[in-house]
């Protein structure tokens, strides 16, 4: 039997070749979307007169929002959300049987949903 101190030691740190390989991947495909985003940022601000070609967040996550919020950077804040956000708060939507705005519309005096 060999004793341990006979075999090779690898580097601390060291990736095996299956992760180094994989570690490759993850970075190719994180220029790529870097590139992308760049490509966007500068459509929109170029074409679109939307914002400035500068990277605005530091990450695309939502603690990169939060840290952008909190620098005070940012001045106005927009949502955009689907029609289920409003039912989960408490306020009816349109369509659900009775309890939808469309069910109670005799209780807002209202002939017909458009009026």
């Amino acid at each position: 039997m060999s004793d341990a101190s006979e075999l090779p030691k690898k580097e601390e740190g060291a990736l095996s070749p299956e992760l180094q390989e994989q570690s490759d991947d993850s970075s190719e495909d994180e220029a790529a979307e870097d590139s992308m985003l760049d490509f966007l940022r500068n459509l929109f601000s170029r074409n679109l007169g939307i914002g400035t070609p500068d990277k605005v967040l530091d990450e695309l996550t939502l603690e990169g929002v939060a840290q952008y919020i909190k620098s005070g950077k940012c001045k106005n804040i927009i949502c955009m959300v689907g029609a289920g956000i409003s039912t989960s708060a408490g306020i009816p939507d349109f369509r659900s049987p009775g309890t939808g705005l469309y069910a109670n519309l005799q209780k807002y005096n209202l002939p017909y949903p458009e009026a």
